[in-house]
């Protein structure tokens, strides 16, 4: 089933939006958001919140779009993504911004994601039937 571009965007915008919002807040520079009032570990909750988000859009958006073809290999691709993103912004960070690469960012990364699919996995199991 091929999609051209204008029709993927116009499916996808959501996932999109949240993808570069991903993308900005972990590719700013970090006192591009020093004027805001923080709390210890408040990095760990933001990248958590980050990828259950863009996980469960994906997920919303994949199962509205694609209806019956809705695949293992579709539910696949919503964990997977975030995961390797998050892996890929981690390694590149040093190299492309002034921030630093850090495990526990990848590790709570890895837990929006996992949670998130539960998440989806128990919306979809528990949602009518049409």
């Amino acid at each position: 089933m091929k999609m051209n571009l204008k029709m993927t965007l116009s499916q996808y915008w959501k996932s999109i939006i949240v993808t570069v919002a991903v993308l900005y807040l972990s590719l700013a520079a970090s006192k591009t958001f020093s004027h805001i009032p923080t709390f210890n570990h408040e990095d760990y909750l933001i990248h958590f919140l980050m990828y259950m988000g863009l996980t469960l859009t994906l997920t919303y958006d994949s199962k509205l779009h694609l209806k019956s073809h809705y695949t293992p290999t579709s539910q696949t691709f919503c964990v997977v993504f975030p995961l390797v993103l998050g892996g890929m912004l981690e390694i590149f960070q040093p190299i492309i911004s002034t921030r630093i690469a850090s495990w526990m960012d990848f590790m709570f990364n890895t837990l929006g994601v996992i949670v998130a699919s539960f998440i989806a996995h128990y919306w979809r199991k528990y949602q009518p039937r049409n």
